[in-house]
């Protein structure tokens, strides 16, 4: 794909617009996409934090009824410590991701764990003394050293009122939250790209159909440069800014239409065989005398060569005055008989130059000297 390729399409009026808004597709997309997943990633969160806070306050039932009938003799220490592993046990066994569950008491002390290595040890740690210091369950994400990434911790105080016997700790996995969330991202990947995709007809159509008004004039002013002024006038105007710039066209068409005709007119007022040839020696502009002295229109003189059509040669005659004026810049004079014209001819040539001050062609003016050539033969016969 090359470069010159790409500029066509691209860098056009038509590829600019489908690139900006594809931009801004896509930027949109994304974004809402960024936020979707977010909205639906603290929905989830939510999701498992009540619904840990749910467990962690139903079993904390009957841990508190353990403890406190411990605390006053109905359970003994070996009894109450079976009863709480049993229930520690209950809540491993339950759906939902639960990583850990123990008891502690007040001053952190391990009295039933998940992990009967954890028993009899005192934890520390700011989470624990915080679930220490109150009586409202306490539910917060925090990143586990066991599992090397972010759990959902419960605190839930095992008391009645005021009176606290200990906390129970529950940690839930989030495991099965990202695995949803991946699933998610995934499915919003795939409507993200099906609807980019869709949306990208319309942006073309869109394209298309803003950028024709532009295209139509540019076809329109090529045709200008061949003098085609009238066919605008059949074009139909849009009430957009695109109006204003086809009725400026209009109007500035219209003043150059004049011109050229009062420039045509004044071109084929002229008697002598008027014609532009450019340095290819091909007849650019013919008047109507020219076209008019060889039975034919000044349309269908344009783009031929002015050898062929003067002196019926493949090749410039000796001595044209054309090639002296493309080498010297200069005007020429040449006298001539044109076997196509029937006639002797003093010919001029005037330069016309480009843009760089080079010679681009020249004015070509041949004037019918026949009849004059024929009366200097006759006085100079008769002087004899």
């Amino acid at each position: 794909m090359s470069f010159e390729w790409l500029k066509k399409r691209v860098f056009t009026l038509q590829g600019k617009f489908i690139s900006i808004a594809l931009a801004c597709l896509v930027g949109f997309t994304i974004t809402g996409s960024y936020f979707l997943l977010a909205s639906q990633k603290k929905l989830y969160l939510r999701h498992i934090m009540v619904t840990g806070r749910t467990l962690a306050e139903t079993a904390s039932v009957h841990f508190t009824d353990v403890l406190m009938n411990m605390e006053i003799g109905i359970h003994g220490a070996g009894a109450g410590s079976l009863l709480l592993d049993y229930y520690v046990s209950n809540l491993m066994k339950k759906e939902g991701g639960v990583l850990y569950v123990f008891v502690m008491d007040n001053a952190g002390k391990v009295l039933a764990h998940s992990d009967l290595k954890e028993y009899g040890k005192t934890y520390t740690d700011t989470i624990t003394l915080n679930a220490t210091k109150t009586m409202d369950t306490r539910v917060q994400v925090v990143y586990n050293e066991r599992v090397r990434t972010d759990i959902v911790d419960v605190a839930a105080p095992l008391g009645i009122s005021t009176k606290r016997w200990g906390t129970l700790r529950v940690g839930i996995s989030l495991d099965s939250m990202r695995r949803d969330i991946e699933g998610f991202k995934r499915t919003v990947l795939y409507i993200a790209v099906v609807f980019i995709l869709i949306s990208l007809l319309p942006i073309i159509l869109t394209a298309k159909a803003l950028s024709k008004p532009i295209v139509d004039l540019s076809r329109i002013m090529d045709k200008v440069n061949y003098g085609e002024f009238e066919h605008y006038l059949r074009y139909k105007f849009r009430r957009d800014e695109i109006g204003h710039l086809q009725i400026s066209f209009l109007r500035m068409l219209q003043r150059l239409g004049k011109a050229d005709k009062e420039w045509s007119n004044t071109f084929d007022s002229i008697t002598d065989l008027v014609s532009i040839h450019d340095a290819n020696f091909r007849i650019v502009k013919a008047n109507k005398a020219l076209a008019s002295r060889l039975n034919t229109t000044p349309a269908q003189l344009i783009g031929k060569e002015c050898y062929e059509i003067f002196h019926k040669m493949g090749i410039p005659c000796q001595g044209c005055p054309h090639i002296k004026t493309l080498h010297t810049s200069q005007s020429a004079a040449f006298e001539v008989y044109s076997p196509t014209l029937k006639g002797v001819f003093f010919t001029y040539t005037y330069p016309l130059f480009d843009e760089k001050g080079d010679v681009a062609g020249t004015v070509h003016i041949a004037r019918d000297i026949t009849e004059e050539k024929r009366l200097q033969a006759k006085i100079i016969q008769s002087e004899k």
